[in-house]
């Protein structure tokens, strides 16, 4: 069985009041997958990886890295173990 690399659970995020643009969205990457994102214009695929990447956080849920807490993981280490191509 392969090792959960990233993954979200239960996230739940949106901009502002406004209404929330995820809501339980779960995710697991594990070593070796490869993950697209399609959809339509405002579906929130630039959220998505802009929250499975640590520059934004959940209102609720949590991404994790290797097991740790995205949010928790420096910018330095976190550069090193992840790459986003938007």
């Amino acid at each position: 069985m392969k090792h959960t690399v990233l993954s979200a659970k239960e996230i739940d995020f949106g901009y502002f009041s406004a209404e929330p643009v995820l809501r339980g969205f779960v995710l697991k990457i594990r070593k070796g997958d490869m993950l697209g994102l399609i959809g339509p214009n405002g579906a929130g695929k630039s959220t998505v990886l802009k929250l499975l990447s640590g520059y934004l956080t959940p209102t609720s849920g949590v991404v994790e890295l290797d097991g740790e807490d995205i949010t928790g993981i420096a910018d330095d280490k976190r550069s090193r173990l992840l790459a986003v191509v938007g």
